[in-house]
């Protein structure tokens, strides 16, 4: 069962520094602006209708625990983060009316929400289960952690997202990974998601 965001990850679309700073990475011009203060308020309705639904948010193996507790030995956890298929068919909606922009305009923006919402589940970690995560592992990155993995990892979180024969999630702004404990009482900084990462083509490799 998802667990809604909290306002946090949703007021950033109304966060003018947050929308200044997707116009930058991505390249948008001035002419382009209010197109993406558009569909960001479009977006952020659209997410809170799947959020109502429960069909957004966040799961991990523990939050479906009664209690929500860590074991004292466990190391990692699975977890799934969600913006919801609302945003998949607002994709398909802007490609069928020939709005290409905006279409994309939805990708970054989606891209960079995602990238807020692994700090905000982090804190959620470390204040409800009381341990902080260390690192991040996706399927399909390690050796450890095979792309074939993703099915069994979304099963054990009782399939909040679908998966293709591909391993492509659906919907697709989604992320499942292996989230790294520290052990109980350790204090850690998470080291993001682009630390092990050598995609140097990736907008995040320059963002800052």
């Amino acid at each position: 069962m998802l667990i809604p965001f909290d306002n946090e990850i949703i007021r950033l679309l109304d966060d003018r520094s947050f929308m200044d700073g997707v116009a930058k990475k991505y390249h948008y011009d001035e002419s382009q602006i209010m197109d993406l203060y558009s569909v960001a308020r479009t977006m952020k309705s659209t997410i809170q209708g799947d959020l109502e639904q429960g069909k957004a948010g966040w799961v991990d193996e523990i939050g479906l625990r009664k209690p929500a507790k860590p074991n004292v030995d466990e190391k990692s956890i699975i977890a799934c983060i969600t913006l919801g298929s609302g945003l998949d068919l607002l994709q398909d909606k802007y490609r069928a009316d020939g709005n290409y922009l905006m279409e994309y305009m939805v990708e970054t923006i989606a891209s960079d929400l995602l990238m807020m919402a692994y700090p905000r589940w982090n804190e959620m970690v470390s204040k409800v289960y009381g341990r902080d995560v260390k690192r991040y592992h996706f399927y399909g990155s390690e050796t450890d952690y095979p792309m074939e993995a993703t099915t069994y990892a979304l099963d054990k979180l009782g399939n909040p997202v679908d998966c293709t024969s591909g391993y492509c999630l659906i919907p697709k702004k989604s992320v499942i990974f292996a989230a790294e404990l520290a052990a109980a009482g350790e204090k850690a900084q998470c080291e993001g998601i682009c630390v092990y990462c050598k995609n140097d083509k990736c907008p995040n490799h320059f963002a800052g």
